[in-house]
């Protein structure tokens, strides 16, 4: 188990991604951010990539 450190305070999401499912997208979010944390924080609402150690796996596709 490892810890991604990243310069925003609110991570939204995350998934494995890449050919070979070994990057990792991260969303982030602004929502809610006085203008002080938005200075503070200006990466706020990116998407940030991170080359992983570990790869992801495909997931299965349903028919609902």
């Amino acid at each position: 188990m490892d810890k991604i450190e990243l310069p925003v305070p609110h991570v939204t999401s995350c998934c494995f991604g890449g050919d070979d499912l070994d990057l990792m997208l991260i969303t982030s979010a602004q929502e809610n951010l006085s203008p002080a944390d938005i200075e503070k924080y200006p990466q706020s609402g990116d998407v940030f990539l991170v080359k992983m150690a570990v790869g992801g796996f495909e997931s299965h596709r349903t028919g609902f």
